[in-house]
């Protein structure tokens, strides 16, 4: 609290006994367990010191950051940069830290905030189990991969139908099935898709999630058009070819052209800025 460097002298489960990093320093402090109970004594304390305060404390330890920004992780709709972590020990505690040690913290409060994703992985059985129990007319599926090199088998793909939201989707919504997805963001990598439906205010209406749903479609309901979305175009387009107001705007009105000779005017606008893109 106070910018400190502590240094344990002794340290188990009996005793404790500390005093400040630079020898100069009268600081010194013990305290031992009384015998034949549960309950500690301060023996010794000589409260007096004379150092200062120190910027790179080693008592800022990965395990203490991470209880700091656990709550700011959890309440945050963006991922927090290690440089974020640093900067906030550097303003709200005077304290430095190196690189690796924030990074470290950020692992360990994710984890805490996320969960361990191996331990999901093995619950996915007895979750779907769980939705199948509370209403039978629910859907979901789990499909294993098997490997001959390996004793078990690994996680396929999941796919999961509650039974209200398809009721619902007949019953208000359009004849319209839209899909989306999202990276996992854990070690294990993948990808989340959704299919949405559009309810009476024109809102998203959640109809299905899984993973491998277009592979789905394909197989079931062969020859169905399929679009895409053309923010996620244009950032495929702009990381390739690089941004511009006058270029993505091109794109834009490419993709919303009704007719051909509308979307070939705009595609030779583009072709005369880059070839390349035009391609």
């Amino acid at each position: 609290m106070n910018g400190k460097a502590v240094r344990y002298k002794k340290n188990d489960k009996s005793r404790v006994k500390f005093g400040f990093k630079q020898e100069e320093c009268g600081f010194i402090a013990y305290c031992a367990n009384v015998k034949g109970t549960s309950t500690y004594k301060i023996k010794t304390l000589d409260p007096k010191h004379t150092c200062g305060r120190t910027f790179n404390n080693r008592a800022a330890t990965a395990k203490w950051i991470a209880k700091v920004i656990e709550d700011r992780m959890m309440n945050s709709s963006t991922v927090l940069q290690v440089k974020e972590i640093i900067h906030e020990m550097r303003t709200r505690y005077s304290v430095g830290v190196s690189w690796g040690t924030a990074w470290n913290a950020r692992k360990i409060a994710k984890d805490d905030v996320e969960g361990d994703a191996l331990k999901q992985y093995t619950m996915i059985t007895s979750y779907a189990g769980e939705l199948k129990r509370v209403n039978h007319q629910n859907k979901a599926a789990i499909i294993l991969r098997y490997n001959p090199t390996t004793l078990q088998p690994r996680f396929g793909c999941f796919y999961m139908c509650l039974e209200g939201c398809k009721s619902a989707f007949k019953l208000t919504c359009i004849p319209f099935i839209g899909i989306d997805g999202c990276h996992l963001k854990t070690k294990y990598g993948g990808i989340l898709l959704i299919a949405v439906g559009r309810d009476p205010n024109d809102q998203y209406f959640p109809l299905a999630f899984a993973v491998g749903l277009m592979q789905v479609f394909e197989e079931d309901f062969p020859g169905v058009e399929h679009r895409f979305c053309v923010r996620h175009l244009y950032a495929n387009f702009k990381e390739k070819f690089g941004g511009g107001t006058e270029i993505r705007d091109l794109l834009m009105w490419a993709s919303k052209a009704t007719y051909k000779e509308l979307w070939e005017e705009k595609m030779q606008q583009i072709k005369a800025i880059n070839e390349y893109a035009y391609k």
